[in-house]
């Protein structure tokens, strides 16, 4: 971490500690049906409208369904857990994973959602009969750190442990193509910690960004059927968690392993548009909102912050005392957003409320 952004980290210490202290919930029993607390954001109070409490112990992956009917939790020990947006009942626990599901993605109709697992494995399962459709293990995989769907849900792109990732059929298991990180296996035995990656709405490109676990990263633009070298768009020295692409397909959102700051680049070229830093641990998951205006981050330092995209300054933070915060998530139409954290419990706002 540079000295700069040291400093300002240290100049933000008295207000995120004054911030921790203002009243929030109390973890204890989750909201009825229909019940709301208003959460204060300065003027800007967002209505609390769902404390879940999942079943598994802690949580590390969350995904809103494209029709925003149905919100996904999964973690450790394994369960995928769903509820349904409209009265936030569960609907269903998907099951079969041997060890921690690390990621989500459902498909672009609704009707699948693919995880990996510490397991090994990537899983993708129907939603409609809640059953496993099929299972398939990355090359010498024994973790499996992120998947995600290509717009036309054709393929899966999935990274586990080694410098790779690989393009797969969701129905087949068939791998279809594998994209060697460059400069990855030279410099870290061909192992990584994390992966970040995302597709462009057109579904002709998609990004990938490794960490290292002992020297960095680099994040990389594909293009998705031609056989061309990768354009490299940060490296090498960032170790990347976490990417997501805004909806008009121009810019990329970003975090590294370790890292409080989030990164906003030109998804063409690289170029650096917004540093954030407002959180004092590590983030650990971010998401641009459906109208890319916004960008939420969750952090182990357990706030919630909203950045306006556009000025790449903070618009607004919870703080809901609930411990570490491992995922975030919009719903499709920007109205609610919602939070997973690492003791195993759900929280869902009203952005449009208040």
């Amino acid at each position: 971490m540079s000295p700069g952004r040291m400093l300002a980290l240290f100049s933000l210490l008295p207000t995120l500690l004054l911030a921790s202290q203002a009243p929030g919930f109390e973890p204890a029993v989750p909201l009825k049906q229909g019940g709301s607390m208003p959460v204060t954001l300065e003027s800007n109070p967002f209505p609390l409208v769902a404390d879940l409490q999942a079943q598994n112990t802690s949580l590390h992956a969350l995904a809103f369904s494209p029709d925003g009917a149905t919100l996904a939790a999964a973690g450790d020990p394994g369960l995928i857990e769903l509820w349904e947006v409209a009265s936030w009942q569960s609907s269903g626990i998907l099951s079969g994973h041997t060890a921690a599901i690390n990621t989500l993605a459902f498909s672009p109709d609704g009707a699948r959602i693919a995880s990996g697992s510490d397991d090994a494995t990537v899983r993708v399962w129907d939603l409609t009969a809640q059953s496993e459709l099929s299972r398939f293990k990355p090359t010498m995989a024994t973790n499996v750190y992120r998947v995600a769907y290509s717009p036309s849900g054709s393929e899966v792109a999935v990274g586990a442990q080694l410098c790779v990732v690989q393009l797969v059929n969701p129905q087949t298991g068939i791998l279809r193509r594998t994209l060697d990180q460059p400069g990855c296996g030279s410099t870290s035995l061909g192992w990584v910690r994390a992966w970040g990656i995302d597709y462009f709405p057109d579904s002709g490109h998609l990004v990938t960004g490794d960490g290292r676990g002992c020297c960095g990263g680099a994040l990389f633009r594909w293009d998705e059927d031609r056989f061309v070298e990768p354009q490299l768009l940060v490296g090498y020295g960032l170790p990347v968690n976490n990417v997501d692409i805004d909806p008009s397909g121009t810019r990329v959102a970003l975090s590294a392993l370790g890292e409080p700051a989030v990164w906003i680049r030109d998804a063409a070229s690289g170029a650096l548009i917004h540093e954030m830093i407002g959180h004092i641990f590590r983030v650990t998951g971010l998401a641009f909102s459906p109208d890319g205006k916004l960008v939420a981050s969750v952090s182990r330092d357990g706030a919630l912050v909203l950045w306006d995209a556009s000025a790449g300054t903070e618009a607004a933070r919870l703080n809901p005392l609930a411990g570490p915060l491992t995922g975030v998530a919009f719903s499709p139409d920007g109205g609610l957003l919602a939070a997973a954290t690492e003791s195993g419990r759900v929280l869902v706002w009203d952005l449009q409320g208040g």
